[in-house]
């Protein structure tokens, strides 16, 4: 995720507490839940009685508290995932060094391109129980939005633990015999990119093809033997 710029936003603290600022400047708050990921100067107090220290960042119509674990845990993380990809990438680099490994000449391999692309599959699941007693026709449509977000939902947290991957190739089936309801292969760069209104439209304009029909899912005939 590209970092962006912020603002600082105003010191708050309850009035019972007493505090001394601490300037930090150019924190890389990172991927985080609590807050919007991007390079900020942040003042942070630290309050000599409470709960603990506390940050307050004002970016364009919010504000958020993130307390300096999560901060720190954001941080890590973004490190890891980094560290994890250049590991990646070195143990390609020493497979192809084949004059490294007893060789009577003196060059490798030269690498020009580099890609991992992660092919799986999986059952959809069915409406919540609370809605199994829901008439056809609207149970059916809450299956269909439940599909599209448990997607959009598992591609997140797949490019999230896996950082070396770089594409996904995805089919989503309602049972094992039958054709998917959604195919297609997502790029890493193209998923962590653009705003959009609904997931479908956010699945669709990242490459996952799906048809709809009243609201509802039908099968992609086309990719039942692919």
């Amino acid at each position: 995720m590209r970092a962006g710029s912020g603002s600082i936003g105003e010191r708050v603290l309850p009035p019972a507490h007493s505090a001394l600022p601490v300037e930090v400047g150019n924190i890389e708050t990172g991927h985080s839940a609590q807050a919007v990921a991007g390079v900020f100067s942040i003042s942070c107090w630290r309050a000599r009685s409470g709960p603990g220290p506390a940050l307050t960042v004002t970016v364009p119509g919010m504000i958020r508290r993130m307390t300096i674990k999560g901060m720190l845990a954001a941080v890590a993380n973004r490190i890891s995932n980094l560290y994890q990809t250049h590991a990646f990438g070195r143990k390609i680099e020493r497979a192809l060094a084949l004059h490294r490994r007893g060789e009577v000449r003196s060059d490798g391999l030269q690498l020009i391109f580099a890609e991992t692309t992660l092919r799986l599959e999986w059952l959809a699941r069915s409406v919540h129980p609370w809605d199994s007693d829901l008439p056809a026709d609207r149970a059916e449509r809450a299956f269909t939005q439940q599909c599209l977000a448990d997607t959009g939902a598992a591609l997140t947290r797949l490019f999230a633990e896996i950082p070396v991957l770089d594409a996904i190739e995805v089919r989503v089936r309602r049972s094992p015999s039958q054709p998917p309801l959604l195919a297609g292969t997502v790029q890493r760069k193209c998923f962590e990119s653009g705003d959009y209104s609904s997931v479908g439209m956010r699945l669709r304009a990242i490459g996952v093809t799906f048809r709809m029909n009243n609201l509802c899912l039908e099968e992609l005939e086309n990719h039942s033997s692919q």
